[in-house]
């Protein structure tokens, strides 16, 4: 009996495990593909940086980004308003549940696109060390990136994510995105802008 229950167990947590695992892939895949279609090709004029070929980076900082949302302002309504109309409550709610605590984002590689992952410690360091101008002399004018969780339905066909890109004190922007999963693609339904300086 005691070996059914102990067999049991171990069946249930590498159950827990696996699902656990499968989630961290599918947020990789939806950071993954909404980086590469904000920042992947060159010739995209959706993106609000202009980077020349031969410099075509950006840094990702490796962490989640939590301080996403203002449930007492944000509500599912007034992203639906702003033009997220395809947002439901079981992707806003993961989303909220999501981003009350921070996790490692997993390494990735693009085609187009040089990856950089920074822990936001040092990121932080640069900044307090000399500024931007301190940033700029490291990494020119390339763009870092702050990315959340992404909140997922309940199909796992919808996400909705938040990120900001900045490469100056008064360069940068956040948005909120809505993304579709199609033929095993995360592609952008709607985005809206939260911040810009």
């Amino acid at each position: 009996m005691t070996y059914l229950k102990i067999h049991l167990f171990t069946l249930f947590l590498s159950l827990s495990l696996s699902i656990s695992n499968d989630q961290t892939h599918i947020e990789t895949e939806i950071i993954r593909d909404l980086i590469d279609a904000e920042f992947g090709s060159v010739t995209d004029e959706s993106t609000i940086y202009d980077i020349d070929q031969k410099d075509h980076c950006i840094i990702i900082l490796s962490e989640t980004f939590t301080q996403t949302i203002d449930t007492s302002m944000d509500s599912m309504g007034k992203f639906q308003k702003r033009g997220l109309t395809g947002l439901d409550s079981s992707t806003m709610n993961d989303f909220i549940k999501k981003n009350q605590s921070s996790v490692k984002i997993t390494e990735f590689f693009l085609d187009q696109i040089k990856t950089i992952f920074m822990d936001k410690k040092k990121w932080d360091e640069i900044i307090k060390e000399g500024g931007w101008a301190r940033y700029h002399s490291l990494y020119g004018y390339i763009p870092t990136i702050s990315l959340s969780r992404p909140g997922i339905n309940e199909k796992m066909n919808k996400a909705f994510i938040y990120y900001g890109a900045i490469s100056d004190k008064l360069g940068g922007a956040g948005f909120y995105v809505l993304l579709e999963k199609v033929n095993n693609k995360w592609i952008i339904k709607d985005k809206i802008i939260a911040w810009r300086s």
